[in-house]
């Protein structure tokens, strides 16, 4: 009898038993794939009453440390205009120091374009709001900017136009003559959009 039953099993099982695990994992596979989907999309989906406050959130917090930083930031740009800024003693009137910093690296300089800039983000500080200081830090960077078009310097001359592309002066308001990327066409542009 034991020899009837196993030959009847055994013809009832395919003769590759991989044949028939081999759908029975794909099928098992797939409703687990599926059921992880349907599962991240019921409890993966943000709540969205939760992600505005949160946006709101965030938005005041970035506010906040605007109207905290906006006077941080100022006050340290003043600091680094000569001759009465907190870092610039010895610096020429109206000049903009790159960095407190002499050495390593050595940024005791005034740069063209940065100071364009800085003064650029003064006068639209003042244009929305009047200060008698920064009025007269504009018109000292004014007077700086146009004497320096007048120092001779390694790119050239002002009767050239040559040297109005000097990229950067020692902070006495002299030419600064060592080697350096030259000329920087810029520094003139920026200068008179900040002046505008």
């Amino acid at each position: 009898m034991e020899v009837i039953l196993q030959n009847t099993t055994s013809a009832l099982l395919p003769v590759n038993s991989t044949q028939l695990i081999q759908p029975v994992m794909y099928a098992l596979s797939s409703f687990v794939l599926l059921g992880t989907c349907a599962f991240q999309s019921v409890f993966g989906r943000p709540d969205v009453s939760r992600a505005r406050q949160e946006g709101v959130l965030l938005k005041r917090a970035v506010d906040d440390f605007i109207a905290t930083e906006e006077q941080i930031a100022i006050d340290q740009l003043l600091c680094n205009i000569g001759s009465g800024g907190c870092n610039s003693a010895g610096v020429a009137s109206g000049l903009v120091i790159a960095s407190p910093s002499k050495s390593n690296p050595d940024y005791w300089y005034t740069w063209t374009r940065d100071s364009a800039l800085v003064f650029k983000a003064i006068v639209e500080r003042f244009a929305n709001e009047y200060d008698g200081d920064l009025q007269d830090e504009i018109a000292g960077y004014i007077v700086a900017q146009s004497k320096l078009q007048t120092v001779s310097n390694p790119s050239g001359d002002l009767s050239s136009g040559l040297g109005l592309g000097e990229a950067k002066y020692n902070v006495d308001g002299s030419a600064f003559t060592g080697a350096w990327g030259r000329p920087q066409r810029d520094g003139p542009a920026l200068r008179a959009i900040a002046c505008e």
